[in-house]
């Protein structure tokens, strides 16, 4: 009876511990990135979006957020948009859902996330120059309002240390 109880209390206190993390964390972004070294950032002024038809996200307000967070972040570092000659392209790719499993002792637990990789190319030959990717465990943002906070998180976390070797 005594094992039982223990197990329980210790099964009741990993999924609050977990519970706590996902509400902490839930604006917390995970990425990663790589990039072509023999690239010369130096050289790079412009660039101009590539987007689908679809836009980044399902919701069209997220989109214009996600562009214009980009945008402002991009300027800041000295970069202009123009469509016209661009030094590079932005292109991205969206994965809504996907399920990361833990095994636990009593099971498995789920943790849904959401995905938003980040390409930039040359636009003469489509060669990837730099590729970031981040990750978020998505909460209920029921608000645009919400869903752009966590949009300015995202931009910052794909873009922060672009171009490579400087701060």
């Amino acid at each position: 009876m005594m094992k039982l109880l223990s197990k329980k209390l210790m099964l009741t206190f990993m999924l609050t511990a977990v519970l706590v993390g996902c509400s902490t964390t839930s604006n917390t972004i995970e990425s990663r990135r790589t990039y072509d070294r023999s690239t010369d950032f130096s050289g790079l002024n412009s660039y101009a979006w590539s987007l689908s038809e679809e836009g980044v996200f399902p919701v069209p307000a997220s989109t214009e957020h996600f562009q214009r967070s980009t945008d402002n972040l991009l300027a800041a570092k000295g970069f202009k948009l123009n469509p016209d000659a661009p030094d590079f392209l932005i292109k991205t790719h969206f994965i809504p859902t996907y399920v990361e499993v833990y095994q636990m002792v009593d099971g498995e637990l789920d943790y849904p996330q959401a995905m938003l990789r980040i390409n930039l190319v040359t636009p003469s030959s489509d060669d990837v120059i730099y590729e970031s990717a981040a990750h978020a465990y998505p909460d209920d943002y029921p608000t645009q309002e919400s869903r752009n906070v966590v949009i300015d998180q995202v931009v910052k976390a794909l873009l922060g240390d672009f171009p490579p070797g400087t701060k």
